[in-house]
């Protein structure tokens, strides 16, 4: 390779660093709060958010009685379903709350990661279900053809931001 080729190449690294030093942290930031939101729709609309998804499983009849007989404010016997105190909701879109994971960091020059997610256990018994204790699937994270939906808005929004910083 000659010193010129090198050099441009080199050039172009050093750009495409910059172009991600500057995208990285609103990108992370969108995909973080379109996240938030879609898990939030989803506790909404108990299944069916604003990417769809299937309609939760009903509550069985022992739980409703149990609900009912616990008198909760703003809970009845049926809905909202995944919610009685809100500990678990809180801990998927609230920052402040103990159990709530969020990161953003910058792996490398130009190179960024978010995660965002809950310490708390229940959420990966009620994402997949537990068959032996007949706890049916009820998804607060899209899957199937929601997630798709779910990358199609991220990547709606990824466009919006580099539309408005180049």
């Amino acid at each position: 390779m000659t010193p010129e080729s090198q050099a441009a190449i080199n050039d172009m690294v050093d750009r495409l660093e910059s172009i991600g030093e500057r995208l990285g942290p609103p990108v992370i930031e969108a995909a973080i709060d379109l996240a938030q939101t879609v898990i939030l729709s989803n506790f909404q609309g108990e299944g069916s958010g604003i990417v769809g998804g299937r309609q939760w499983a009903p509550l069985r009849p022992r739980t409703q009685r149990e609900r009912e007989w616990l008198n909760l404010p703003g809970i009845g016997p049926e809905h909202p379903i995944l919610i009685r105190t809100g500990a678990l909701l809180e801990s998927l879109v609230d920052e402040s709350s103990s159990s709530n994971v969020m990161e953003k960091m910058q792996i490398g020059p130009g190179h960024w990661k978010g995660r965002l997610g809950t310490t708390d256990y229940r959420f990966e018994e009620l994402q997949q279900g537990v068959l032996g204790r007949k706890l049916p699937a009820r998804p607060m994270w899209p899957i199937g053809d929601a997630e798709v939906r779910f990358v199609g808005l991220l990547n709606e929004q990824v466009m919006k931001i580099v539309e408005e910083k180049f």
